[in-house]
């Protein structure tokens, strides 16, 4: 873990997807059926072109894959979140997803969600509000969305530098565009696998870090 001398770890932002939640494979079929009605192609090449896009937000998919009429747009995209907002109301977090994030609070560290999920979806679950200290998702009408948009908002929060602050995420999209705003970066397969060791990987780093000082 490189950082900068003077810069200690104070917050730690968790993805959502495919991180604190195994939804991806239900979510891939959902998308699918929806990209194939929108661009007229198989569900098999949809549910691919979807999985390659994994990290943005949905709305940002369907216009990158070629629906261009607005409102059909708006109509797949409607229906995909009232998808997954039905999909997490009855879920609930897997208890090595809570102890993992109670780790990384005893650490002292404060523990977001940062997630391309629309806010509407992800800040009507009480299992998310009571876990996280904050929720940063995605709101199409003011831009606020994962990258630089969450990040400001952490610095504003809590008055940190970005390499203050560490990322916890399953796609690729997400690790780039963290890591090229200085922020610190680790790639998990979810935290609800026993075999995951970010977290772990995380809070050992951080005391030999701490201990060299």
């Amino acid at each position: 873990m490189r950082r900068k001398n003077h810069c200690k770890i104070k917050v730690v932002l968790i993805d959502f997807d495919g991180t604190v939640v195994n939804t991806m494979h239900l979510l891939a079929e959902k998308a699918s059926e929806l990209i194939s009605r929108g661009i007229k192609i198989d569900r098999m090449k949809a549910k691919e072109l979807y999985l390659s896009l994994v990290g943005r937000p949905f709305r940002e998919q369907l216009q990158i894959l070629g629906v261009k009429n607005p409102e059909q747009l708006e109509s797949l995209a409607k229906e995909f979140e009232n998808f997954k907002k039905n999909l997490l109301r009855n879920m609930e977090l897997d208890r090595n997803v809570k102890k993992k994030i109670r780790l990384l609070k005893e650490q002292g560290f404060k523990v977001l969600l940062s997630t391309n999920s629309e806010c509407n979806v992800v800040k009507s679950n009480n299992y998310l509000i009571e876990i996280f200290d904050k929720i940063l998702c995605h709101d199409p009408k003011t831009g606020e969305r994962k990258g630089k948009p969450h990040l400001d908002k952490i610095i504003e929060f809590y008055g940190v530098e970005p390499c203050e602050v560490v990322f916890i995420g399953d796609s690729e999209y997400d690790i780039n565009l963290y890591s090229s705003l200085g922020v610190i970066t680790y790639r998990t397969k979810g935290l609800w696998n026993l075999k995951d060791n970010a977290v772990d990987k995380l809070i050992e780093e951080v005391k030999k870090c701490e201990g060299k000082q």
